[in-house]
């Protein structure tokens, strides 16, 4: 019987995180990855079209590390509400 309620309870955690995935689409983009990865691939992105147009390589390397830093908070703030989130739901359903 209590295996029974904390498997239902599992599966309304999990059906939960499904439809929070689909409601905020930016979160989907590096969930499974640490907020460096996202940072990384955002500053190489940005910074290589600006190293096809010609900018010198002191523009260039300051660009994709503010790039970085602005992917890799993105990232966390994604996170960091999606933790919140969770945890109020789990606190409404008592899970």
């Amino acid at each position: 019987m209590n295996n029974k309620k904390i498997e239902e309870k599992l599966n309304k955690l999990e059906k939960w995180e499904k439809q929070y995935r689909l409601d905020h689409p930016v979160y989907n983009l590096n969930h499974n990855g640490h907020s460096s990865v996202a940072g990384a691939v955002v500053g190489f992105i940005s910074a290589f079209p600006a190293g096809l147009f010609g900018y010198g390589t002191t523009f260039v390397t300051r660009f994709a590390l503010i790039c970085f830093v602005i992917g890799y908070a993105v990232d966390w703030f994604c996170k960091r509400e999606w933790s919140k989130a969770r945890d109020e739901y789990k606190k409404l359903e008592d899970l």
